[in-house]
């Protein structure tokens, strides 16, 4: 079985409750449980319409243009309903372009790494268990929620602010010639270029957040 679940903290380091989605009934219901935000629908992922609940559900009330939304290009972000929403929000919304994650998304460039240690640990330590419970057929059944659940709130709180301020500043907001970009040995020229052309021009930013669905966790028994 696979597992998904969204990540999102803002450049001050905070961190916004993750999230875990999962197979049910598809409704605007949300819950909380063991620290963990429980999104339901048809399949067990993201789509435009659960990306829009998770987005009205953790930011209910924020003026117009006060907060960026920072994400990939995956589908579920980037259709046009979900920026239609965004717009009647007044939530201000960047996509860093296919390919590019591993360079300006703080999610993959910081906190994924250890986070997805952390789980692969706890999933090898819940397959080692003696008293696994077996189907009829003899295959192990799956995780509980709960299970699951305990697995992402232990391997969320390991990320400490420090480490998320710090990927905030490699990414986009630090000195710009310091930034993984700048030093990338394929973009870092053409990006050097384009800011020396761009010197001089400053923009108001609002409050920055990061956001980004963790790629499946597989559990496989050997």
């Amino acid at each position: 079985m696979r597992i998904t679940g969204l990540l999102a903290a803002s450049a001050t380091g905070q961190k916004i409750t993750p999230a875990l989605f999962l197979k049910g009934e598809n409704s605007d219901m949300i819950r909380t449980e063991d620290g963990v935000r429980h999104l339901f629908a048809a399949k067990a992922w993201v789509n435009q319409d659960v990306f829009i609940r998770w987005v009205n559900y953790e930011f209910p009330f924020v003026g117009s243009n006060t907060v960026l939304i920072v994400f990939d290009s995956a589908r579920s972000h980037i259709a046009n309903k979900v920026k239609a929403h965004l717009h009647r929000r007044g939530i201000l919304f960047a996509v860093i372009p296919g390919g590019l994650t591993g360079l300006l998304q703080p999610c993959d460039v910081s906190w994924f790494r250890p986070l997805k240690l952390s789980m692969a640990n706890s999933i090898d330590a819940w397959k080692a268990l003696p008293n696994r419970e077996y189907t009829r057929g003899g295959r192990p059944r799956p995780p509980t929620v709960a299970c699951m659940s305990s697995w992402l709130s232990s391997a969320w709180n390991n990320i400490t602010p420090e480490l998320i301020s710090h990927s905030f500043q490699s990414c986009f907001m630090g000195e710009t010639m310091n930034l993984y970009i700048a030093r990338h040995e394929i973009y870092g020229a053409a990006f050097r270029q384009r800011i020396a052309e761009l010197s001089g021009n400053t923009l108001a930013e609002p409050d920055q957040i990061s956001s980004g669905e963790s790629d499946p966790f597989e559990l496989v028994d050997e």
